[in-house]
């Protein structure tokens, strides 16, 4: 994430194919009743919204940056939902949705 942590986590970067190849790897994990939900940050993008410490929204947008809403307490879950872009269909499209039995 752009801003979040430059210049410290290169090492740790992998890319597409590696990416490709771990998830491959643990497919098997559905065998052992292990939900595997694996999601490239693309898809990520616009389709999480969570909430941090200090009571806002953020999204991991399209432009590569966190998003910040104000306090959802002070404006409200739908005005701070569309402070931060947060895009349900792309939310649905990538399976967002989960059975949590």
């Amino acid at each position: 994430m752009e801003g979040q942590n430059d210049g410290s986590v290169e090492d740790l970067l992998i890319s597409p194919h590696q990416f490709q190849e771990f998830v491959e790897r643990h497919q098997t994990l559905s065998d052992e009743g292990i939900r595997f939900v694996a999601e490239t940050n693309n898809l990520m993008k616009d389709s999480y919204v969570m909430v941090n410490p200090q009571g806002q929204f953020y999204n991991n947008t399209t432009t590569g940056r966190y998003l910040y809403s104000s306090p959802i307490l002070e404006v409200g879950v739908n005005v701070a939902l569309a402070q931060v872009g947060w895009n349900v269909e792309t939310f649905l499209g990538r399976g967002g949705i989960y059975s949590w039995k």
